[in-house]
């Protein structure tokens, strides 16, 4: 099976979501975390701490536009480091999750595939994903929002 690399958003789309707020845009927002699951940060991959305030706006996590390219909203923590998982290593917000779906898309951005899966089949769905050599990158979402988690590529 393939081996996968987990990779957050960037950096610097938090700080253009940031400088979005502070110009008053009303398609970002902060938010307050008041419970321990459900507010996963896309840039470190863990559940933002009770009483941090996180970024909430929306987010394509496409290349190119496409028939299938979504936007959709995700929360992020202002002024931390990017996660840096090792191969095959899946974010620590993974454990709060009740069903993914994890969706396959192949290099002209065109979705090749999902499936529903629980968390702890979720590395597995990854792997065989990504053993299909049309198959470029993996996106994971939550199963019930449709959040965009994560984006999964094939490890170095």
């Amino acid at each position: 099976m393939a081996r996968f690399q987990v990779a957050p958003i960037s950096p610097a789309a938090v700080a253009e979501a940031a400088r979005r707020l502070a110009a008053g845009d009303p398609a970002v927002a902060l938010r307050t975390v008041d419970a321990p699951v459900g507010y996963p940060c896309r840039l470190t991959l863990e559940e933002a701490p009770l009483g941090e305030q996180v970024l909430l706006f929306r987010y394509r996590p496409f290349g190119a536009v496409t028939p299938y390219t979504e936007e959709g909203p995700i929360f992020a923590r202002l002024h931390a480091a990017p996660a840096q998982l090792p191969p095959g290593a899946l974010p620590p917000f993974m454990a709060g999750r009740k069903l993914v779906s994890v969706r396959r898309y192949d290099h002209a951005g065109a979705i090749a595939g999902a499936e529903i899966v629980a968390p702890e089949d979720c590395a597995a769905a990854i792997a065989s994903a990504l053993d299909d050599p049309a198959v470029e990158c993996v996106h994971v979402r939550n199963a019930g929002y449709g959040c965009f988690l994560f984006r999964a590529d094939r490890a170095a």
